[in-house]
């Protein structure tokens, strides 16, 4: 037998007697790794072979995925990358050894918190490895959760038409989950343009279900896109006022200022329409700003003071100028390219309405 071939044997033992210097020893000795995006990935003919191994030697198997999640659970994070390989201590990780020994409503929770957050490298191995674990029946198909990470992860990339269909999947189930909850609100702000009674009826649904649930901070928020979509209508405005006000005091007491800072500025913006509220209009668009500049978020103030140009230009066009100057010179720090480009639009609008 080629000596190849007998060490993915080897690198099982030392595996299965969880020394961890030891099994990365044995790793790289036999190069089966290939350094990647900070990570060591083994190269796909010993990936095959290993998986060929495994499948012969389920002793084996149970022995190397019980190891590497003690890696992850008791390892030193500090070794990451150098003794211990990076994703044991991440989500996808520790779902994918779980799903390997067969504990698959662990796995499948943590697939599930795999999918929370920001795109990051982790998120995206998650989606990949359930990927495969379905393909190879270690998870079971189409569950909720591996179908919500992999629209999460298509979402975030900004691939939102092959992201849709899975949400739509998710959104359909009669389960009460926060991922359909999150699911409803997503479908909502990429249907409203298209279809407003759609996207309404998914607002509503995720608001109840976020109810159900105990989630504020989620029916915050979705009552925060609902608010904006009917703002859109000039005979609902009343009913977005109503649900802007709401979201606030919700966000009010779990004491999430960004969040509050938003919703003023939606709730603004909807008041700024309205001649006769326009000082209101400014007197919240000044509270939002505020707190920006309290939480150092220069995006957020860029924003706020576009906003807040509109509603004073009526009074003075060169006070509007000058807070557009600021916005601009805000967005170029925050190198907000897209909100750089929205001010000097407004700012050439103004110039050429007023002659400056």
């Amino acid at each position: 037998m080629p000596v190849r071939s007998l060490l993915p044997q080897k690198i099982f033992l030392c595996a299965r007697n969880r020394s961890a210097d030891l099994f990365v020893r044995a790793l790289h000795y036999a190069n089966f790794t290939v350094p990647r995006n900070s990570e060591w990935h083994f190269v796909p003919e010993v990936r095959r072979e290993l998986q060929g191994l495994a499948i012969a030697n389920p002793e084996l198997l149970q022995a190397v995925n019980t190891a590497l999640i003690h890696h992850g659970d008791e390892g030193d994070p500090a070794l990451a990358g150098s003794v211990i390989p990076g994703y044991l201590f991440t989500d996808a990780g520790k779902a994918y050894h779980k799903a390997a020994l067969g504990i698959t409503d662990e796995a499948l929770m943590l697939y599930a918190k795999a999918s929370a957050g920001a795109l990051t490298g982790a998120q995206w191995l998650a989606s990949k490895l359930a990927d495969e674990q379905e393909a190879r029946g270690a998870l079971p198909a189409d569950s909720i959760e591996t179908i919500f990470l992999r629209a999460m992860v298509l979402f975030r990339e900004g691939r939102r038409q092959e992201a849709e269909p899975l949400l739509r999947r998710v959104a359909q189930t009669d389960e009460t989950r926060i991922e359909v909850a999150i699911a409803l609100n997503i479908l909502g702000n990429l249907v409203g343009r298209r279809n407003s009674r759609e996207a309404e009826a998914f607002f509503r649904r995720s608001v109840e279900i976020g109810e159900k649930l105990g989630n504020q901070h989620h029916v915050a928020q979705t009552l925060h896109s609902l608010a904006n979509l009917l703002a859109r209508e000039r005979r609902r405005h009343d009913e977005a006022e109503e649900l802007y006000r709401r979201s606030i005091e919700i966000l009010q007491g779990l004491k999430d200022q960004h969040g509050v800072a938003q919703t003023l500025h939606g709730l603004a913006n909807l008041l700024g329409r309205v001649q006769d509220r326009r000082d209101e209009a400014e007197k919240l668009l000044r509270e939002s700003l505020q707190i920006g500049e309290d939480l150092k978020n220069l995006r957020h103030q860029a924003q706020v003071l576009r906003s807040l140009s509109f509603v004073v230009e009526h009074r003075s066009a060169q006070d509007a100028e000058q807070l557009l100057q600021k916005s601009l010179e805000l967005n170029q720090r925050a190198r907000d390219r897209r909100g750089e480009t929205l001010v000097r639009q407004s700012l050439q609008q103004l110039r050429d309405r007023y002659r400056l």
